[in-house]
């Protein structure tokens, strides 16, 4: 029977723990070798009062082990999976979302499965039927997480940590095993607003520009309130399939960007008009037309500002995937399995006063 060790990180996800976690307790009490570590990522929602007031009796039989750093600002799933992971003391780790049910005897599947196969990790990225909420569960051994290094932490944003961590745990030899209960792939289902409540880039961006090119591209400018700009051409691959058959465009992402990489720099505002100052590229002007919002750039092209939220929301939905996607590919061509290499999880935990 091997120790097990369920990870659960947590950043003003409080109403989602509350459904889950004791639920979670309960489902897997007969599984006598199992632990959950519950990482207090800095929320303020009141999670470490919930830990004082009703979970002190699953800490005080050892069923549960609370952390907190105050050290975050923004949530970052590679970082804070790494320090709920380094703290588990499990041979075993899993990562658990703040949103999700495992189920009744989750820990006896995965001790069965581990006992029968060796060189394998669980995960449920070849299951077509999941839904984003549950992408997050992968289940290895610890060992094998250290050996890889975790979660590649130059992800900063949100999406395809998971698939980089699952990708190059398979380069390194393992072998994925699929979850397919879906009595074990349960989850509250959320949207993608709140999904990204804790990234940076939820709460900074100033304004979004988008240039229309033809029916399959259009030119993105993400404008962000501490002077910098992201610019890039999204391509509907779809689309651009349809309306060029021979493109050949891979159909395996639904959107993409042109270019190798999104072009990064600087912005300010003089009068209506803005001004940008690029890292890699020439610096240009957009010039304010009309009461609407509109702008023009030197040659006469018109960008449009997005006053939508849901179509902000889909574009920077867009841009955090994108941003991790792009090293989860690189990590793949050069056939990187060691992330992290200066180290990884790393930060300063809160002494906390649990008998108050």
């Amino acid at each position: 029977m091997y120790h097990i060790s369920f990870c659960t990180t947590c950043m003003n996800r409080l109403h989602h723990l509350k459904q889950t976690l004791l639920r979670n307790i309960t489902d897997n009490s007969d599984y006598e070798k199992l632990e959950f570590v519950l990482l207090d990522y800095n929320s303020n929602d009141g999670l470490i009062d919930y830990v004082k007031g009703t979970l002190m009796p699953y800490i005080k039989n050892g069923k549960l082990r609370y952390y907190r750093t105050e050290e975050p600002v923004h949530y970052n799933m590679s970082h804070s999976r790494n320090i709920a992971f380094k703290l588990a003391q499990g041979d075993i780790v899993c990562n658990i979302d703040a949103d999700n049910y495992t189920s009744k005897e989750f820990a006896q599947y995965v001790n069965a499965i581990f006992e029968k196969n060796q060189a394998i990790f669980l995960s449920t990225h070849h299951n077509r039927q999941v839904k984003n909420d549950a992408l997050g569960r992968i289940c290895v051994k610890k060992e094998d997480f250290l050996a890889v290094g975790g979660y590649d932490e130059q992800m900063k944003h949100y999406g395809f940590d998971d698939y980089d961590f699952a990708n190059r745990l398979s380069m390194y030899g393992l072998k994925p095993f699929t979850i397919q209960s879906p009595e074990f792939l349960l989850a509250i289902p959320h949207s993608d607003q709140e999904r990204m409540a804790n990234v940076p880039e939820k709460n900074v961006l100033h304004r979004l520009l988008i240039r229309y090119n033809t029916p399959a591209e259009s030119e993105l400018l993400l404008l962000f309130a501490d002077g910098q700009y992201r610019r890039a051409t999204m391509v509907s691959n779809f689309v651009s399939n349809a309306l060029n058959p021979s493109s050949n465009r891979s159909t395996q992402y639904r959107f993409s960007i042109k270019e190798r990489q999104w072009e990064s720099g600087h912005w300010r505002l003089k009068g209506q008009n803005f001004r940008f100052v690029s890292d890699i590229s020439g610096n240009f002007e957009l010039k304010k037309v009309g009461s609407q919002q509109r702008w023009q750039d030197r040659s006469g092209l018109v960008y449009y500002g997005l006053e939508s939220q849901q179509q902000q929301e889909t574009i920077l939905f867009f841009y955090n995937q994108l941003s991790n996607r792009n090293i989860m590919e690189e990590n793949l061509r050069e056939r990187r399995i060691l992330a992290n290499h200066s180290g990884f999880g790393q930060t300063r935990l809160v002494p906390i006063n649990l008998n108050v």
